[in-house]
């Protein structure tokens, strides 16, 4: 096997795990948005698994390029710059490829750290909301007119 057909292999698997990470990360929108905890817990595992897999593949690739005599992180672009014009074609669409799906799971991951702060936010208030309710006092110097700063929870814990 040639460094380019290990090279494409390598970055064909990456893309793969990727595109399954984007569908995943789009349902995980959906799933914020629907406040659906269980499902959260369950899609956020299916997320970690497949962000462990994307890192296996680039150590692999890491490994390619250092068994091949080349600097690990050398980018995509100096590579192809280096093999004659027909070979690279293939390579520069996967780059491509590659490029515009970690764009679009950056922006999705964008969104979804946006909902989570929002849905934090509302249930920070509903809580604040809750801890500082004013009830009337059952003992006071006055009749039923004095109120006193009991919460619901105790905040001492």
């Amino acid at each position: 096997m040639t460094f380019k057909e290990e090279l494409e292999a390598v970055l064909e698997s990456q893309l793969e795990t990727l595109n399954v990470l984007k569908n995943i990360t789009e349902k995980k929108s959906h799933i914020l948005i629907e406040e659906n905890l269980e499902a959260l817990v369950g899609i956020t595992k299916d997320e970690e698994e497949l962000i462990n897999r994307v890192g296996i593949l680039e150590v692999e690739r890491e490994q390619l390029l250092d068994t091949w005599g080349m600097q690990v992180d050398i980018p995509l672009t100096n590579i192809i710059a280096n093999l004659p014009e027909n070979e690279g074609k293939e390579l520069r669409l996967l780059g491509q490829e590659l490029y515009e799906t970690l764009k679009s799971i950056d922006e999705i991951n964008k969104l979804n750290n946006q909902l989570l702060s929002d849905n934090m936010e509302w249930i920070e208030f509903n809580l604040n909301l809750l801890t500082n309710v004013q009830t009337p006092s059952t003992y006071g110097t006055e009749e039923g007119n004095v109120k006193s700063n009991n919460s619901l929870f105790d905040r001492k814990v």
